[in-house]
């Protein structure tokens, strides 16, 4: 062998070992392989579901690779979270994020298989929402006072259907407050709640506005509260919870991001910073807003520290209303 073939093996070696040890594409370069799943773990048809496909949209034109959305639905949301947990930390998987999943499931409900603050790395939150609370038609009662008149003078006989355990949550606060009592009906998400509740199999529910007010407006159901703090500028007729009797009574959920923990920093603030510009453009704010969306873009620093805060503010809060892990 040569002098310069001997160079030549040497030179290859090295190339080859500084190859192996080069460190991942850089976050801009991200995502350089075609497909990102966002795992949505409620049905298809739930507001979850809607903004979650705006967003992957927006992010397809942005990032110029593929956003898919893939339901994964079961146990309040649980099902499709731990799965994204257990998910390679590439940034090719994603979880779309709730207060239903991560601020209240880890306290109402007693084995869930992951942590909501370790085991993902928080993106960025998206949106804040107001829920309805919509009646059959047929049970009397015009508005709020009336229907919780009615609930408490039929103690344990209405009931109501919820699909995630903010709504669940959202009517055991206001049973607390009202002293009324009325019986809760699990369902996979709201959709199948919704169609029950048509079907007369159920009394009423607390849901998400994208989802509650076709049923409303069609007047398969009737809107007797909006249980923000403030009137839903899309239907100003409305009462809020809080004006029909119960001041103190307020309540939001909340939409986000995540990847699993481990996910390169790099590709995390990448896809937030992302997030962030697609959530300021004036289109897409009006269209959340139609859809009952209050847009509050985050870091994903400012995220993760309000996951955290969200989920020992709930936890204090369901340990006090006495609510036991099912």
């Amino acid at each position: 062998m040569t002098t310069n073939q001997r160079r030549q093996i040497l030179r290859f070696i090295a190339a080859a070992a500084a190859l192996a040890l080069a460190p991942a594409a850089p976050a801009q370069d991200y995502p350089h392989r075609q497909t990102v799943r966002i795992v949505v773990p409620f049905t298809p048809g739930s507001s979850s579901d809607t903004v979650t496909r705006l967003m992957a949209d927006e992010l397809r034109k942005l990032m110029g690779a593929s956003f898919i959305v893939e339901n994964r639905p079961g146990a309040g949301g649980m099902v499709g979270t731990a799965a994204v947990a257990r998910s390679p930390a590439d940034g090719y998987t994603l979880l779309l994020t709730s207060q239903s999943t991560h601020g209240l499931a880890p306290w109402m409900f007693k084995n869930v298989s992951y942590d909501a603050v370790n085991d993902f790395a928080h993106i960025a939150k998206w949106v804040e929402a107001p829920f309805l609370l919509a009646v059959r038609p047929a049970l009397p009662g015009k508005d709020l006072r009336e229907f919780v008149a009615h609930a408490r003078a039929n103690p344990g006989k209405l009931s109501y259907g919820y699909g995630t355990s903010s709504a669940r949550l959202a009517a055991s606060m206001l049973n607390l407050m009202a002293g009324s009592e009325t019986l809760g009906v699990p369902y996979k998400s709201q959709p199948p709640a919704l169609t029950d509740l048509v079907a007369g199999r159920i009394d009423y529910i607390i849901v998400d506005v994208l989802a509650g007010s076709p049923y409303v407006a069609s007047g398969q159901l009737r809107a007797v509260a909006v249980t923000s703090k403030t009137r839903f500028e899309n239907m100003p007729q409305l009462p809020t919870v809080a004006e029909s009797g119960y001041p103190e009574y307020e309540y939001a959920t909340w939409l986000g991001a995540a990847a699993p923990a481990g996910t390169p920093r790099a590709v995390v603030d990448r896809l937030s910073e992302a997030m962030r510009e697609i959530l300021v453009k004036p289109e897409l704010r009006r269209r959340l807003v139609t859809l009952g969306m209050n847009v509050v873009p985050t870091s994903a620093a400012e995220h993760q520290a309000f996951v955290q805060v969200e989920l020992e503010k709930w936890g204090k809060r369901i340990r006090a209303m006495g609510i036991q892990p099912e």
